[in-house]
């Protein structure tokens, strides 16, 4: 049996609505790191970093055991993770903040912004990648997802799928796939006229802070860059090697928990989109052609319940694996952000949930859904019980994030101070 052994990283913002500067005490700190000790221990994890956010500031961050295990080099606030398809949500704000600006018709089809994209049967648009309803397929689990080859240009990429047949017709269901946002990337760059890493730095990172996220890149020297491990019959080993430039619009970033905060914070002030864009994001997708809505995705996030609140996640996989969860809220509410990293075998998500199911964090126990995956990956997120602390699981590699619009904080702080 294999496992996957990454450091953690859990961002955690919380926004009050008071003027007053709000600080963590002794007690919630020492809670938060008992928290985080047994999210490690769970999760056989060599190291973890961990963040939180009050009033829109970086309040506490902290690293945990060893980003790197040959050398002993302990995890810091500033460690790099790959990103995995936290990616997705960020492109797609991108997108649609150029709708916002009259610079995409995202129902236009795409050779108008990316002529490289060959034609076929029916016609697809930004509308169709956005919200998984292109019929673009999706990666395989083999060369694809453990890709080797470097590749310079986004649009690249597209030579690893853009001439296969769809796999259905756009807008007549949803089939999620890591390629569709990566032709996003070459949409964004054929209507800016910029490189894609460059109008994400320009229109997202530089807006939001995020000084320490860039492309991973395995050949440029990145400093506390974060190892990947595996287990194999107990045994902690090197993680296999892949390469993240076929996927760079999908999640090929590496970022630290403070910028992921930060991300976050520009996300829920309204920095790069509209009000009323961010709810259309967050709205279940109708399908045009089926007169319905894809049950849990909207544009950029997987749409779910919380705690009888609505949500936003998002699921995706890098090798190796990395989860992220966002819990969001203004004024009196909580927002809360979580990235883990670790491999499961698919005989272990089977035994947890069933086959292709995940389990969403609606109570403080388990619950499954059906929900479609990168590649055929099933997801299984595992909210503990008894506590605010977050465990995610996964057959193979998996991302997570969460967004909760309105939340009060109060249960939250009287779990802390427990």
């Amino acid at each position: 049996m294999k496992v996957l052994l990454l450091p953690i990283l859990i961002v955690v913002l919380l926004s009050v609505g008071d003027a007053r500067a709000v600080a963590l005490t002794p007690s919630q700190i020492e809670r938060i790191e008992s928290l985080i000790r047994q999210a490690m221990a769970a999760n056989h994890a060599p190291g973890a970093t961990f963040a939180i956010g009050l009033d829109y500031d970086v309040n506490w961050t902290e690293g945990f055991g060893l980003a790197d295990v040959e050398n002993g080099v302990p995890t810091k606030p500033d460690t790099e993770y790959r990103s995995a398809s936290i990616g997705k949500p960020m492109t797609a704000t991108a997108v649609m903040e150029l709708r916002d600006q009259g610079r995409v018709d995202i129902d236009s089809p795409i050779e108008k912004y990316c002529p490289r994209f060959p034609p076929k049967p029916w016609p697809i648009t930004a509308r169709d990648l956005l919200s998984h309803t292109s019929g673009i397929r999706a990666p395989n689990e083999t060369t694809e997802l453990h890709n080797t080859t470097h590749f310079e240009h986004v649009s690249d990429a597209l030579d690893i799928f853009d001439r296969d047949p769809l796999a259905m017709r756009p807008g007549t269901d949803m089939l999620y796939t890591t390629w569709g946002y990566v032709t996003l990337g070459c949409v964004l760059e054929g209507a800016t006229g910029d490189e894609y890493r460059a109008l994400m730095k320009r229109m997202i990172f530089d807006p939001a802070g995020m000084t320490e996220t860039r492309d991973d890149d395995p050949r440029a020297i990145i400093p506390n860059r974060a190892h990947g491990y595996i287990v194999e019959n107990g045994v902690l080993k090197n993680s296999a090697w892949a390469d993240m430039s076929s996927n760079l619009p999908a999640g090929g970033w590496v970022t630290t928990a403070p910028d992921l905060v930060r991300f976050m914070n520009a996300w829920m002030s309204g920095k790069f989109v509209s009000a009323k864009t961010q709810a259309e994001m967050l709205t279940p997708y109708v399908l045009p052609r089926h007169n319905g809505t894809v049950d849990g995705y909207g544009m950029g996030w997987f749409l779910d319940g919380y705690h009888g609140m609505r949500a936003g996640l998002h699921g995706g996989g890098t090798p190796p694996g990395v989860r992220h969860r966002v819990l969001r809220a203004r004024k009196e509410a909580c927002h809360r952000r979580v990235l883990q990293c670790r491999e499961y075998s698919r005989k272990d998500a089977h035994r947890t949930c069933g086959s292709h199911c995940r389990c969403h964090p609606r109570r403080e126990d388990t619950e499954c859904g059906q929900v479609p995956a990168v590649g055929g990956i099933t997801t299984v997120l595992v909210r503990t019980s008894r506590s605010h602390a977050a465990l995610n699981r996964a057959t193979g590699y998996s991302a997570t994030a969460t967004r909760i619009p309105k939340r009060s904080c109060r249960a939250f702080r009287s779990r802390l101070s427990e």
